[in-house]
């Protein structure tokens, strides 16, 4: 499993990538394209803790937990995709 994290990267011109140049479609074989989906912050502090940690790191829920250090919780979102797989 790879994932790729375009920071300030436009998801909608995925495919226009793939239409203009026809011999990437073999060079990422394989590839799945999510185009329904949606970032949970416009900034990169915000949204990449629940990109790499899940529902339990949204903004909103790392709010909720007061007594802790922002560096911590984005630290802990960084280790659980290592942790699962």
């Amino acid at each position: 499993v790879v994932v790729i994290m375009l920071d300030r990267g436009f998801g909608p011109y995925i495919p226009y990538f793939f239409n203009e140049k026809p011999e990437l479609i073999k060079q990422y074989d394989g590839f799945t394209y999510y185009s329904n989906t949606i970032s949970f912050g416009g900034h990169t502090n915000f949204a990449s803790s629940a990109f790499f940690g899940g529902y339990e790191y949204t903004p909103a829920e790392i709010n909720s937990r007061k007594n802790e250090k922002l560096v911590t919780k984005h630290n802990e979102a960084l280790k659980v995709m290592p942790a699962i797989f």
